[in-house]
């Protein structure tokens, strides 16, 4: 199977029927898809996989002609301002003022040439630091497992994921264990997405697709095994990589630049137009009244208007440099002094895109060092995947627990989605279960008390709203035994809360309130969803 994303003539979206084509294969199983991608359990060989990277090409976002120096160095001279002072320059030579024609040409030259070497130090700046960037993937390639770079993955390719691994290119997943991924990038959400094997629907949301890993996102915990169906720019990234490659919207800066350009070319005109009108009118000759009104013209040009701008901006760009940030179009620097309204991502923006614990509360909702004890020892004690939440506990603060042996384990799963730790501390043995609040609390004895149900699900959605993601903490006495099952977990006892956030930068409030001292607004950007699902008559 093939496939493709059309796009329009801007380039900038798909077509409705290309859409529902590309859509469709997340409505599908992997191993379908390997038939009709035509490749095995055993990947591609490595022939075929060849024959592929010319037919679909390279897994790169972006392929743009290169922008030589000397194209770069022509591009400064595209403003009306500069034309009219190349106009100047030839007239002024044309009138014999050979020095004015060189003081101007000197004038033009050395603006053009400040503003180049400015964007073109940015530009080898950038690409020094995409060269520093050496990503690879382990794919399966006649049988065997290979390291190759990401660029030369191609559509057909298993790939083989781990904790750590960057997802290559879009695809379809064909096994999974445990698997966790942090779709940021792509969703703005800081906590790790579930994945599994379950077809997801036709018209779901990248976001919302359990069963597909999408370029860009890293593998946060567990192993699985992606079937690439998407590469370069036909990925869910690569279409907004594309997007981004559109001519950008004429800056503030430029406008009024161009304006005043086009200004000064009128003014120059209807003046010139005048004055030798006027002059040949009073019977002056035709010649010198034509040259007077050319000479008054090139008296009129701001020669070192160019020059000024560029100055001032590469002052800016050097300052900006100093703090760490690229400048690679000067005109952008003064789109920073016209900014009143700032749109902004919020997880690793304005916050440290790290989740840690806020606090452990009682049912009371103040915080409580017992309920805090009890998710640390279901945290420090469990051995089965690597898990954020858990990482954040541990964080949190250490406890002595040399004196609590472990006695079972009954790990998380997707559909319990939950963790039991059994605990002996002295003769009493003691069941300790985490996970999300919902499904912790349709295991305890709540059905005959409505009332602290309800009061249970109230905290949770104030707490929620708030922007906190929510775990429950239940326990209950057991007698010892060999093994547990899900099925000793009924009967729990509430005991309280975990709240995990994540917590602003340290600096933000400064720069917030330097913002709204500038006049700036902010606007969050953000894909949280605080949809709470309280559905507890099962």
């Amino acid at each position: 199977m093939t496939v493709t994303h059309a796009m329009d003539s801007r380039g900038a979206a798909k077509t409705e029927s290309a859409q529902s084509e590309s859509d469709r294969f997340w409505s599908q199983k992997g191993d379908t898809l390997l038939s009709k991608l035509g490749s095995s359990a055993d990947g591609l060989s490595q022939a075929e996989a060849t024959r592929r990277l010319s037919q679909y090409g390279h897994n790169a976002l972006v392929t743009k002609t290169e922008i030589t120096p000397f194209g770069l160095f022509l591009g400064q001279f595209k403003n009306p301002i500069m034309l009219i002072l190349i106009f100047a320059t030839i007239a002024s030579a044309l009138l014999g003022d050979v020095a004015d024609a060189l003081i101007i040409t000197l004038i033009v030259l050395g603006s053009a040439a400040l503003s180049f070497f400015q964007e073109f130090s940015a530009g080898q700046a950038a690409e020094k630091l995409k060269e520093q960037i050496q990503v690879k993937a382990t794919v399966v390639r006649d049988g065997q497992p290979r390291t190759i770079p990401v660029d030369e993955v191609v559509p057909g390719d298993i790939v083989k994921l781990q904790a750590g691994s960057l997802i290559p290119a879009d695809g379809v997943l064909l096994q999974t264990n445990d698997l966790f991924v942090n779709q940021a990038v792509l969703t703005g959400e800081t906590f790790p997405v579930e994945k599994d094997t379950n077809p997801s629907p036709e018209d779901a949301q990248p976001g919302e697709r359990t069963n597909a890993v999408f370029l860009g996102t890293s593998v946060r915990s567990g192993t699985g095994n992606a079937l690439i169906v998407e590469t370069g720019k036909t990925t869910a990234f690569g279409q907004i990589a594309e997007r981004l490659r559109l001519r950008p919207p004429e800056t503030e800066f430029e406008r009024g630049i161009r304006q005043l350009g086009y200004l000064l070319t009128q003014v120059m005109f209807v003046l010139v137009i005048t004055v030798f009108a006027v002059n040949v009118l009073r019977g002056n000759p035709a010649i010198d009244s034509l040259l007077f009104s050319v000479a008054l013209a090139v008296g009129l040009t701001p020669q070192l208007l160019p020059a000024i701008i560029n100055i001032n901006l590469s002052r800016g760009s050097q300052k900006m440099a100093q703090e760490g940030v690229i400048v690679r179009r000067l005109s952008a620097i003064e789109n920073f002094g016209s900014m009143d309204v700032l749109c902004t991502d919020k997880t690793g923006t304005l916050t440290e895109g790290v989740i840690k614990l806020n606090s452990a509360n009682g049912l009371d909702g103040n915080t409580s060092d017992g309920v805090l004890r009890l998710a640390y020892l279901n945290a420090a004690l469990e051995t089965g995947m690597d898990d954020a939440l858990d990482d954040a506990i541990r964080n949190f603060k250490k406890l002595d627990i040399s004196q609590v042996k472990k006695i079972a384990e009954i790990p998380y799963d997707f559909a319990r989605k939950r963790l039991t730790i059994v605990v002996k501390e002295g003769s009493v043995c003691t069941m300790i279960s985490k996970g999300a609040l919902e499904n912790i609390v349709r295991q305890c004895d709540l059905r005959s008390n409505r009332e602290e149900r309800d009061a249970i699900m109230a905290k949770y959605t104030g707490w929620s709203q708030e922007g906190y993601r929510v775990l429950g903490v239940a326990t209950k006495e057991v007698s010892e035994k060999a093994t547990y099952s899900d099925d000793d977990e009924a009967g729990l006892t509430f005991k309280g809360f975990l709240l995990f956030f994540d917590p602003p930068k340290t600096d933000v409030k400064e720069v917030l309130a330097d913002l709204s001292k500038l006049g700036v607004e902010l606007k969050v950007i953000t894909g949280c969803d605080t949809k709470l699902q309280t559905d507890m008559s099962d």
